[in-house]
C-alpha cells in the first residue's frame, strides 16, 4: 500500500470513528434530556431558558 492509499484508509477509519462518536454523543444528548424533561425536573420553558442564557443546568 502506497503513501496515499495508507493516508486515505487513515481518513476513512478516523471518519468511521467520528461518525460514530457523534451517534453516541446524540443518544446521550437524547437521553439526558429526557431525564431532565421527563421526570420534571426542568419544564422545556427552563430547560430552554437555560440554554440561551449559557447556564449548564438548575432552575432558571
Amino acid at each position: 500500500m502506497n503513501g496515499k492509499a495508507w493516508a486515505a484508509a487513515a481518513l476513512r477509519r478516523e471518519d468511521r470513528r467520528l461518525r460514530e462518536d457523534v451517534e453516541i454523543l446524540k443518544r446521550a444528548t437524547a437521553f439526558f434530556a429526557n431525564e431532565l424533561l421527563g421526570v420534571g425536573v426542568l419544564n422545556a420553558d427552563e430547560f430552554r431558558l437555560n440554554q440561551l442564557m449559557g447556564n449548564a443546568g438548575g432552575s432558571a
